[in-house]
């Protein structure tokens, strides 16, 4: 082992290093770099990490802009965000690690494609074959382990479950949202005497907020809230 490993080795970080360590480890940086950064071996990192039960997570071979999703709101986050509302997800993965996900048909990976230029992400994409598709076809899916995205998209309602619990927070006023929504779960159709109509498709609570903010700017119309 060389003099320099020897020493860096030997170091033992602060209490406030620690903190620093394991924040920056569960948002995604890789155990050698934050040796390097704190200048200590990897292996004091690790057993940092093991200490304060944090499960391990790997080697991180892809980054991403883990504060995506962090105040202030704009367009853009707005917009990310309807569609994770209607084809996200969150959850934990076998690691113990939490997960936000989306998945898209396979038509759209041009659209996954901005969606991870968003993010900065060199993140892979996963392709899922779906029977249940009309006809049977593809998904395209983005996996990224991150405490940090997790929590800033729950602060929104996007949640764990949110298929039977969601609810819109802090942008439930906001166009980009729902201009987010109906790209990922809404449509637009004539009726038989060729009259436009839009529908969107989500929890009942989701549903009344979206017909207020129609409301909101058309008070000449009244949108329905059906159940399926």
């Amino acid at each position: 082992r060389s003099s320099l490993d020897v020493r860096m080795l030997a170091r033992i970080l602060t209490t406030e290093q620690e903190g620093m360590v394991c924040r920056l480890y569960k948002e995604g940086a890789r155990t050698a770099n934050l040796g390097r950064q704190f200048g200590v071996n990897p292996h004091v990192i690790l057993d940092c990490i093991d200490r304060q039960n944090i499960p391990r997570q790997g080697y991180y071979r892809y980054t991403c802009d883990h504060a995506a999703f962090d105040l202030p709101m704009t367009p853009e986050k707005a917009y990310w965000l309807g569609m994770l509302m209607s084809d996200g997800y969150v959850k934990v993965d076998k690691r113990g690690a939490a997960v936000l996900g989306i998945s898209l048909h396979a038509r759209d990976t041009v659209h996954m494609q901005t969606y991870r230029t968003f993010l900065r992400s060199t993140h892979p994409f996963y392709i899922d074959r779906k029977p249940t598709y009309t006809p049977p076809g593809y998904a395209v899916a983005l996996h990224i382990r991150s405490d940090r995205l997790t929590q800033a998209v729950a602060q929104f309602g996007i949640v764990p479950r949110k298929t039977w619990i969601g609810e819109a927070k802090l942008v439930a006023s906001d166009r980009h949202f729902w201009r987010g929504m109906i790209d990922g779960d809404g449509s637009v159709w004539c009726t038989p005497r060729f009259l436009p109509r839009l529908s969107l498709v989500g929890t009942e609570r989701l549903m009344q907020q979206f017909a207020a903010f129609v409301q909101t700017h058309f008070p000449r119309i009244k949108p329905p809230v059906v159940q399926r």
